[in-house]
């Protein structure tokens, strides 16, 4: 089907060539220098520090994230491609999309500590 075609892609653009995600990590400690070139400013400060007084995001509504896919899916696959994949997202959307979305939206509630993308 078309999300084989859909998860290739996205791989393929994400996994460098020796097969591994492109992180900081990756990398040994004699090139952490030539990585300052990527940082405006290294900090020390904690990832999660300021979390609690950053605002929490909303649950965006499922028929724009729908839309949001398609349209980054575009430039990546063909027009046929296209098509058959806005069928699939069509179908979800009325079926396991609504009750993942309402799961979603039921967690995103009982978590007021954090927002619904951690």
């Amino acid at each position: 089907g078309s999300f084989p075609v859909i998860s290739n892609t996205v791989l393929r653009t994400s996994l460098g060539c020796n097969g591994n995600f492109h992180t900081a990590a990756n990398h040994s400690a004699s090139s952490a220098s030539s990585l300052d070139r990527n940082y405006i400013q290294r900090s020390t400060v904690p990832s999660y520090h300021f979390q609690k007084s950053l605002p929490r995001l909303p649950v965006p509504k499922l028929e724009k994230t729908c839309e949001r896919f398609l349209q980054s899916l575009k430039p990546l696959v063909s027009a046929e491609q296209h098509a058959k994949t806005a069928e699939i997202v069509a179908r979800f959307q009325q079926n396991e999309g609504l009750v993942l979305h309402n799961e979603l939206i039921a967690q995103n509630k009982r978590d007021k500590h954090t927002s619904y993308i951690t």
